[in-house]
C-alpha cells in the first residue's frame, strides 16, 4: 500500500507541476482518494501535517475519511 500511494502521489504531483489539471477518484472516493489527496498536499508543501491536509481535503470533499492503515502509510512516507 505504501508504494502504491507513493506512486499515485508522485503522478499527481508531476502532473500538477507540469501545469495539468488533475482529478482522481477510487471506488468510494473517501479512503484511498483521500490518502492520495492528503499525500499530494504534503508533497507539494501545501500542508505541514496529515491533520492539516486532511482538514483541507475535507473542506472540499467532506466524506473523506482515511483508515488507520492509510494514515500509517502516510506517516511512513512523510516521516511523521
Amino acid at each position: 500500500q505504501d508504494q502504491l500511494f507513493q506512486q499515485a502521489i508522485n503522478h499527481v504531483v508531476e502532473a500538477y507541476r507540469g501545469g495539468k489539471k488533475v482529478g482522481f477518484h477510487c471506488g468510494g472516493g473517501k479512503g484511498r482518494t483521500g490518502a492520495v489527496a492528503i499525500g499530494t498536499l504534503l508533497a507539494l508543501g501545501k500542508s505541514r501535517t496529515i491533520e492539516e491536509a486532511e482538514k483541507l481535503v475535507q473542506s472540499i470533499r467532506p466524506v473523506v475519511s482515511i483508515k488507520q492503515p492509510q494514515r500509517e502509510a502516510l506517516e511512513k512516507l512523510f516521516n511523521m
